[in-house]
């Protein structure tokens, strides 16, 4: 669905985007991995390791934060490191003091430019 309000919304499975005229591009999405833990000093952590495209490829290294929803019914814990290109997100890292596997719920937002 798109919708044109002098910027262009557009909402696709687990996403939404918002592309503006100047160039601007701003993605949010919402997912769902398994991760399991391993101890790295007194901490736990775990990764997922797996491309998760952008549905809207950036021209630029886009800044993004990735946050988990401690709203959810999963594991809590926190993200500690992301690597990411222009094209998708390469590796997120999340950081817990017990330990344990399981969910974890997180979702993601993106700024960068489109063109």
């Amino acid at each position: 669905m798109k919708i044109q309000l002098g910027f262009e919304i557009i909402r696709g499975s687990g996403y939404y985007a918002l592309k503006y005229p100047n160039g601007i591009l701003e993605i949010v999405a919402y997912f769902e991995r398994a991760v399991s833990f391993y101890q790295s000093g007194n901490l736990y952590r775990g990764d997922v390791i797996e491309d998760i495209k952008f549905p809207i490829p950036f021209v630029n290294l886009p800044n993004v934060t990735v946050t988990t929803l401690s709203s959810e019914d999963y594991v809590y814990c926190a993200v500690c490191g992301v690597i990411r290109d222009m094209n998708s997100i390469k590796r997120i890292t999340f950081q817990k003091g017990t330990a344990g596997n399981g969910n974890v719920s997180f979702h993601y937002r993106a700024i960068g430019f489109w063109k």
